[in-house]
């Protein structure tokens, strides 16, 4: 218990006093400047207030409400694929899938067999410049070509083409009836004449006959058999 004030009898003043509170606080017995004498000892005597325990309560802060687990929003127009729902999803899926690859298979295998050629058929028409009496000859200054030609007996066709630029023929020596000359008409720079007769098997000469080219080296040969 706090001690009690006592008052001076002659001076009639307050004289301090030290006293302890209860939890071993000092006080301290001057009064407060400004407050009734009959109040201030009640003043002195009043314990503080406990700052630890408003500081602890200040630092712990408020409390927070307890955290809960984060969902995702549902779209619009999402649906769950579980039970009956899911089944008959990927039984749709699934024969979608295999009608996609019967049709591709079966477009395939008829780009296939549209692609594919058919054989062409064998021709029959001999190429030109051959059979049993058919030859070609190309004249130019002053050769013939070839040099050498061959050809089967009988019925003889020759092509005569002037490569060149003036006039040349073909004369084969020896070749016609009687053993003479067969000669052709004559060709403009060009130009193209054949020349037929019946041969029989032999060597023959082949030649020029305008304007002395048989001696400038426009000759050869020609063998029937």
């Amino acid at each position: 218990m706090p001690r009690p004030i006592s008052r001076s009898s002659s001076s009639g003043c307050v004289t301090p006093r030290s006293g302890t509170t209860s939890n071993g606080r000092s006080t301290s017995a001057w009064p407060a400047k400004g407050v009734p004498a009959g109040l201030k000892a009640k003043v002195l005597l009043r314990p503080r207030p406990r700052l630890a325990q408003s500081a602890r309560h200040t630092m712990a802060g408020p409390s927070l409400p307890p955290l809960r687990r984060a969902s995702h929003p549902k779209l619009p127009g999402e649906c769950s694929l579980t039970g009956p729902r899911a089944i008959t999803v990927f039984a749709l899926l699934f024969l979608a899938g295999c009608g996609s690859s019967s049709s591709s298979s079966s477009s395939s295998s008829g780009s296939n067999s549209s692609s594919t050629p058919a054989p062409a058929p064998a021709s029959t028409t001999p190429p030109s410049g051959a059979g049993a009496g058919a030859v070609s000859v190309s004249e130019t200054e002053y050769k013939i070509a070839p040099a050498k030609g061959s050809a089967k007996a009988g019925k003889v066709t020759i092509t005569i083409k002037n490569a060149g630029a003036i006039q040349h023929a073909l004369s084969i020596e020896n070749a016609g009836p009687g053993g003479k000359d067969l000669k052709s008409s004559t060709v403009d720079p060009g130009g193209t004449t054949t020349l037929s007769a019946t041969i029989k098997p032999g060597k023959y000469e082949w030649y020029c006959p305008i304007d002395g080219h048989r001696g400038l080296g426009m000759q050869g040969t020609l063998v029937v058999s």
